[in-house]
């Protein structure tokens, strides 16, 4: 699933704002898995999928409006609502131990 253009520091960001705290890159960093020249993988920890599955309407609404408001995102909630549903669709598809979620990047 493409998500447009988005990196590593704006998941970041979601995951401090999912979380309530303020990000630190120590507790809210994804882990990198590999990087070949322009080109990074990312994992989402298990934790950070375990929040964003338990998300409700509700709450992915406002953790949108506090996303669009981060200087990573200035936009409108209704233009990365639909990006933290497909995140938590994909969260919640993942439950087997064995299997992660990853961002790939490149430049």
């Amino acid at each position: 699933m493409k998500l447009g253009g988005l990196t590593n520091p704006e998941f970041e960001t979601l995951w401090a704002i999912v979380s309530a705290e303020e990000w630190n890159p120590d507790s809210h960093a994804l882990e990198e898995v590999t990087s070949d020249g322009g080109t990074w993988t990312f994992r989402f920890p298990r934790q950070y999928l375990e929040m964003l599955r338990t998300l409700d309407s509700s709450a992915i609404s406002s953790a949108a409006g506090s996303w669009a408001e981060t200087d990573e995102l200035p936009c409108e909630p209704a233009d990365v609502e639909p990006v933290i549903q497909q995140l938590v669709s994909l969260a919640r598809s993942v439950d087997d131990p064995g299997l992660g979620l990853f961002l790939w990047t490149s430049t």
